[in-house]
């Protein structure tokens, strides 16, 4: 079945672009794609117009406070705006189907969820339209579209998590999907790296006390500028968690008979949503995945948690070292509070006293809240592997370390580097005495 029109958008002389941030249009052109969609399904709705209109206004306020200024960042912001949308929809729920949606493996998607399924022809229809009279492109829709699965997953998704809409309907679309932190745009944008020299870690090394050949010493490590009062370590930098958490989920990836080795697991989902994973093994395996998929996996995490855990060498002397210069330290989230919570639980286990304050507080979701809104952010390092997350800190004027582990450098890397590059704590510039 194709994907049902939305006429108002094409006998439209104006632009939809302009049109549909009003809301007496938004609700004309809603209804005629309720009724269009009605037409073609035969399914019969219910439509509240106060949620309706509920959703027009969040949205509206959301689109001004992220509408770009920069002329590069328009074009890409439609099909963020067309999934703001769909999340509304979502939310605010205006439909209801005047019969119940069907589980059966051969149902169409229409069948399956009709309200979502009136949402995102709404959706996509409206992102076609703005971007065929403002940009001159002729937008297609995915095979995703008809894919039941796809929507089994859809649906189950963004009951969780309602921002999860906006890479679903990039599937639907045919774009490629932005998982992480979707429903910020400024977080979408592709980070230019910083230019050189422009990691503002400055180090002091003694004379006489620089890198050797040696091996890791505590004279082989340089000095923390006297500045800083706060080293904010990325969570999956501290312990072999990330290694934990990939083995775990290329093992129960191969469990539904999927083939998929370690590093193409790293790849697709070491910072990527669970349900992402999920997805992926229903595209592959033709079947739906059990509802309970992700707590399963939860369930052997854990296991694998308690068993395996480790902070990795050196961490401990270099937490040491910047309690006693009296250095704050704090732990950046990987964005799952209780995965982290249970991550943090047992690294106190592991270190002398049991203690979890010896990490600081989490911080959740990026480098620039919590505890620096009321200290100067040129006092701050961010400690991760993470490239992006690394940029984001330089951005926002921190200084930054880069550790890259196995392979790396075979010593830090020093003025004119963009982070500066520690190959194991071992390496960590100690804190200014």
């Amino acid at each position: 079945m194709s994907r049902p029109a939305l006429s108002i958008v094409r006998n439209r002389a104006g632009e939809v672009k302009r049109d549909v941030r009003r809301l007496r249009w938004f609700r004309r052109a809603f209804l005629e794609q309720v009724a269009s969609v009605s037409g073609h399904t035969r399914t019969g709705y219910d439509v509240d117009t106060a949620r309706l209109a509920g959703a027009f206004l969040t949205w509206s306020k959301e689109i001004d406070r992220q509408k770009p200024s920069a002329e590069a960042d328009k074009r890409p912001f439609v099909d963020f705006a067309a999934g703001l949308m769909l999340r509304e929809l979502i939310v605010a729920g205006p439909l209801t189907a005047r019969r119940s949606g069907s589980d059966d493996p051969g149902a169409e998607p229409h069948a399956f969820w009709p309200e979502g399924y009136a949402y995102v022809t709404f959706c996509l229809n409206i992102r076609d339209a703005v971007l065929q009279q403002t940009y001159h492109e002729t937008a297609g829709t995915s095979a995703t579209f008809h894919d039941l699965r796809t929507w089994w997953s859809f649906r189950e998704n963004v009951a969780e998590d309602p921002r999860l809409a906006l890479p679903f309907l990039e599937l639907f679309a045919g774009i490629s999907p932005v998982w992480t932190r979707p429903d910020s745009f400024l977080a979408r944008r592709e980070a230019k790296p910083a230019p050189v020299g422009a990691g503002k870690l400055r180090l002091v090394w003694n004379e006489g006390q620089g890198p050797t050949a040696e091996g890791p010493r505590d004279l082989a490590r340089g000095t923390l500028d006297p500045s800083v009062s706060l080293v904010i370590f990325d969570l999956a930098t501290l312990s072999n968690y990330s290694d934990i958490y990939v083995t775990a989920l290329a093992g129960y990836i191969q469990d539904f008979g999927t083939s998929i080795n370690l590093d193409e697991t790293r790849e697709r989902f070491l910072r990527a949503p669970l349900n992402l994973a999920m997805t992926y093994v229903a595209l592959k395996t033709g079947q739906v995945c059990p509802s309970a998929f992700i707590s399963r996996f939860k369930d052997i995490l854990a296991e694998r948690r308690e068993q395996d855990l480790q902070l990795l060498p050196g961490i401990q002397s270099v937490l040491k070292d910047l309690s006693a210069a009296s250095v704050d330290i704090a732990v950046l989230s990987t964005g799952d509070a209780e995965e982290d919570a249970a991550v943090l639980g047992r690294l106190s286990r592991l270190t002398p006293g049991g203690s979890a304050s010896g990490f600081g507080d989490v911080l959740l979701d990026d480098v620039g809240g919590g505890l620096l809104d009321d200290r100067a952010v040129a006092s701050c390092v961010l400690v991760s592997d993470d490239r992006q997350k690394l940029i984001a800190a330089r951005k926002a004027g921190m200084w930054t370390i880069r550790l890259v582990g196995e392979g790396g450098p075979e010593k830090p890397s020093g003025a004119g580097s963009q982070d500066f590059v520690i190959d194991s704590f071992f390496s960590f510039p100690g804190p200014a005495l």
